[in-house]
Parts: C-alpha cells; sequence; structure tokens
C-alpha cells in the first residue's frame, strides 16, 4: 500500500501536467542578430518531468529535402525548432533549444502570461518573448508571397541575372516554394533558405528579417570594436574583426596614426575570420599606399543588358576611375551603366613601414578586396590561408511580409589578382590559420619584407 502511494505520487510529480506551459500554444519572437527578428509557433507539452516545445512547422519534410548544408547534414528531426527545459527554483527554466544547425543554451521566464528569456548562441542566438497564441492553425504570413517577391527582386537587380537559369538556382527557388507552401512560421522559410542554398552559385545571398541599416547598427552596438591595435613590442598588430559600422573607418585612421607616431617599424594587420563590410577597408588600404592605385572594377546587372560576357580588363579601364569619395554617386554610375573601375590615393597620415596582412578561408567579402590589394601591389606580404572566395557587393531589399533578400548586386574583379569570387586569395606564405601571427612576428623581427 505504502510503496503504490509513493509510486502514484512520484507519477504525479514527475509527469503530470502540472506545469503552467504544459498543453499551451505559444507566440515567440526571437531578436536575433542572424535574421532580425524571428516569430515562431510553439507547442509546449510536459514529458517526463522536461518541458518539449516544438515549432509546429508545416514544412519540416520540404525543408529536409533541400538541405545541402554540411551543418545540418545529420538532421533529421520532425521540427525545425525544439525546446527542451526544466523548472528551476523560482518558477525559471534552463535547458537547451536545438535547430538543425546546432543546440544551444536557453533560459526563460514564463510570468504573467508573458514568456521572457535569452538564446545563447547559433543563428536564433538573442532576446525571446512571447505570449500565447490565438491565430489557431493559420500561417503567421503570406510565405508565397515573400517568394514571389525574390522573382520580381532578382531579375532586375542581381549581378548576372543569366545565373537565375541555372540548374542550381531553378532547383532552389521550386524548393524554396514547396516550403513556403507549407510554412506556418519564419522559421520554417529562413532556415529552408539559409540550409537550402550555401554559395550554390555566388555568395551572398539569403533571406532575413532586417534591412542593412539594421545589421549596421547591430554592428555599432556590439561591445566589441570594429578594430583594435596593440603592440608586440615595437611590433604594431591591429586586429580588424569588421569593416563594417560607422566606428570602423575612425578606430582604423587612428590605428593606423598611432603606429606612425610610435614608430613601428612593422605592422600586421589580422583579417583572419573578418567577415566583410564597407568602405572601413579603403581606408585601410588608402592608410598603407604612397600613391594612387588602381584597386579593380565591379560589374553589375546593367552591364549584362547589352553584353553576353563578363567585362574584361580593358573594358574596364576604358573607364574614368572612382575613388568612392562620392559612395552614393559611385554606386549609381555601377547600377546605371552596370561597369565601375575603382582606386585608391593615399589618405592623410600613411604608414610606411613593413606590412604584413594575416588571411585565412573565413576572411572574406571586402576583406578580401583589401588583402588582394595590399598583396597584389607588393605593398604587404600575405601570411596564413586562401581566402573564403566570397566577395560580391551586397545590400538588403525589401520583399513582402517584412522580409527582405540579401542580393549581390555587384561583382568585383582585382586589378592585379581577377575574380575573387569563387577563387579567394592566395597568401605569399602559406601556414595554419593558428600559427600566421607567431610566423609574421617572426618575419618581422628578422626584417624580412
Amino acid at each position: 500500500m505504502i510503496r503504490t502511494f509513493v509510486v502514484a505520487a512520484l507519477a504525479w510529480l514527475n509527469f503530470g501536467a502540472s506545469d503552467p506551459l504544459s498543453d499551451q500554444t505559444i507566440h515567440i519572437t526571437m531578436q536575433t542578430a542572424h535574421y532580425g527578428p524571428v516569430e515562431a509557433i510553439v507547442e509546449f507539452d510536459q514529458r517526463r518531468g522536461v518541458l518539449e516545445g516544438r515549432s509546429s512547422s508545416g514544412a519540416a519534410a520540404q525543408v529536409r529535402a533541400m538541405i545541402i548544408d554540411p551543418r545540418a547534414a545529420s538532421w533529421r528531426g520532425d521540427t525545425l525548432l525544439r525546446f527542451r527545459v526544466r523548472r528551476t527554483q523560482g518558477g525559471a527554466y534552463a535547458g537547451d533549444v536545438s535547430t538543425p544547425m546546432g543546440a544551444s543554451a536557453v533560459a526563460f521566464r514564463w510570468s504573467d502570461d508573458r514568456l521572457t528569456g535569452r538564446i545563447d548562441s547559433g543563428p536564433l542566438a538573442g532576446e525571446l518573448s512571447g505570449e500565447r497564441h490565438a491565430g489557431g492553425d493559420a500561417p503567421l504570413r503570406n510565405y508565397g508571397a515573400v517568394v514571389s517577391g525574390m522573382d520580381e527582386v532578382l531579375p532586375a537587380m542581381l549581378f548576372n541575372p543569366n545565373l537565375l537559369e541555372s540548374p542550381a538556382f531553378r532547383s532552389y527557388r521550386q524548393g524554396l516554394a514547396q516550403v513556403a507552401a507549407r510554412a506556418r512560421d519564419d522559421v520554417d522559410l529562413l532556415f529552408a533558405a539559409e540550409l537550402g542554398w550555401t554559395d550554390r552559385t555566388f555568395s551572398h545571398f539569403g533571406l532575413a528579417r532586417q534591412t542593412s541599416a539594421e545589421i549596421a547598427a547591430s554592428v555599432d552596438a556590439d561591445a566589441r570594436p570594429s578594430a583594435e591595435l596593440r603592440f608586440d613590442g615595437d611590433i604594431a598588430i591591429l586586429r580588424v574583426n569588421t569593416f563594417l559600422g560607422q566606428n570602423a573607418i575612425e578606430l582604423i585612421n587612428e590605428s593606423i596614426a598611432m603606429v606612425r607616431t610610435r614608430g613601428a617599424p612593422s605592422l600586421i594587420v589580422d583579417l583572419r575570420g573578418t567577415p566583410g563590410g564597407s568602405l572601413a577597408a579603403k581606408a585601410l588600404i588608402e592608410g598603407l599606399i604612397s600613391g594612387p592605385m588602381d584597386l579593380g572594377w565591379f560589374s553589375a546587372n546593367a552591364w549584362w543588358r547589352t553584353h553576353d560576357v563578363a567585362p574584361t580588363r580593358n573594358d574596364a579601364f576604358a573607364t574614368a576611375p572612382s575613388d568612392f569619395s562620392d559612395p552614393q554617386a559611385a554606386f549609381e554610375t555601377l547600377i546605371q551603366s552596370g561597369l565601375l573601375r575603382v582606386e585608391a590615393r593615399p589618405g592623410a597620415d600613411v604608414y610606411s613601414g613593413r606590412v604584413f596582412v594575416l588571411i585565412d578561408h573565413e576572411t572574406a567579402s571586402v576583406a578580401e578586396l583589401a588583402a588582394a590589394a595590399l598583396g597584389g601591389s607588393e605593398r604587404a606580404t600575405l601570411v596564413g590561408e586562401r581566402t573564403a572566395g566570397e566577395l560580391l557587393n551586397a545590400d538588403t531589399l525589401p520583399l513582402p511580409e517584412g522580409f527582405s533578400l540579401l542580393t549581390p548586386l555587384a561583382d568585383y574583379s582585382d586589378a592585379r589578382v581577377g575574380r575573387i569570387e569563387g577563387v579567394g586569395v592566395a597568401p605569399h606564405i602559406e601556414v595554419a590559420s593558428s600559427q600566421a601571427l607567431q610566423r609574421a612576428l617572426e618575419l618581422a623581427r628578422r626584417g624580412a619584407r
């Protein structure tokens, strides 16, 4: 009798439906840096003492059929977002949240019919909030309209519209339409767009729910500075975390001026893992050159309206160069004519000592432009690994239902090494990324160039 009572009591404590979130459907909003604000419908249920929440993914099978991203190659789940948490003292919840890309720690509270908390890492990292869902089984948005919006934007804006007819893109577009037809929340479409692409045909492409201005603002809000300068003895080391953000140009200019003032014989510019950015890369180049330098040329959609092949070096150098002193005017010229040659001119404070640039397989976008310009012109010695080969000029364009499309608007070819997209920039001295700084320090101390 006593044993039966104890077993029954344990069963009630561990498996009962006493948790206030059990059997609840919650409309959750995740304020992510990766995508912007992402909304999902999550159904919670208590199972064996664990509170489990599953996004009501209407298109999990269709997403799985699209996956080519190695991060999700082994995923076989039937939901794209799964919470597994336990209630802690004080009524808070802690555990993990898993997606096809992996798992992350999560903690939240449920109080006064409101959920508040945070996801620690991964594509959905950021603050989250939620409330009871009152929308029934209807999708949160018209996801088919989002895909149709892509069909309107890309032919007019993609740097080479001929790529839309490639088998890879046509397959991707078909899969995305199938996901959109069954999607119930943002997670369905966003994950399909990312996991089904992975630079199949070109980089700098994907769906989000934020604009370029919002992305830049999030970078400025990041506690980590865009650039950091330190010294190892008399050798200067400039770490560039990103070329994006309002303070990046200022920090780079201030750093180069400090290196010059200190009289450092060598400068090591660390671009390992630098994901790119914008015009701050021009500030770095112009702080290290003694005379005008032809960088290369951009080509855009308008070029293909009157040509069947990509522009050559002769085509580019038949045009007047731009130094991007007026970025808006330069961009308008590029969009209208489809071709823009670019050059750099020395800045106010130019450093003339030895320069080493560290690169690796995660050095991408405009960081590759800087590496190619400095390395190809023999102004700097490149140390490390071949870069990512993801150099296209891109912007986010608005789509229906609050979505945006990161779209590559222009291709780029360096004046010395040629096209970088899909190829990358090779180092002069090849070593593993983890050994690149030590190798550059050794060369700098020996006085080698």
